[in-house]
């Protein structure tokens, strides 16, 4: 499997780091988040990916936690923290990429690496009426 761009968004920070497929990070990187621009937010995060330094050819995907409301399809409802809303981040990574492009809630982003990474790697899933866990 490909190496894998993962973002962190903050109010403050952002995070980017390139992820190997055992979950080993092979370049990090920080810079301040762009607050109150949707446009400049836009271009920073498309920025940063840029300044990773890696060839997108070599990449599976770019996910991308952010500190606000994500909708199904990755569109951002808004970023409280940052002051900007409806954030249409998905498709302007993906024309600029042509990768495909997760977001997904920051809390629900760590959910996910605690099931899969932390304490809660060996848990036994016993399945849930809502999800295919099963």
């Amino acid at each position: 499997m490909k190496p894998v761009i993962a973002m962190d968004i903050g109010g403050t920070n952002m995070r980017i780091a390139l992820i190997d497929a055992n979950y080993r990070m092979l370049k990090v990187m920080r810079f301040p988040t762009i607050v109150g621009d949707k446009d400049m937010f836009m271009h920073q995060v498309a920025q940063s990916i840029h300044e990773l330094d890696v060839s997108i050819k070599e990449v599976e995907a770019i996910t991308i936690g952010v500190p606000g409301r994500v909708e199904s399809d990755g569109h951002v409802t808004t970023l409280p923290n940052i002051k900007i809303q409806d954030i249409a981040l998905p498709p302007f990574l993906r024309r600029r990429f042509h990768v495909p492009v997760y977001i997904r809630n920051d809390a629900e982003m760590a959910a996910l690496a605690e099931a899969n990474l932390g304490a809660g790697k060996h848990a036994r899933r016993t399945g849930c009426r809502r999800c295919p866990c099963r």
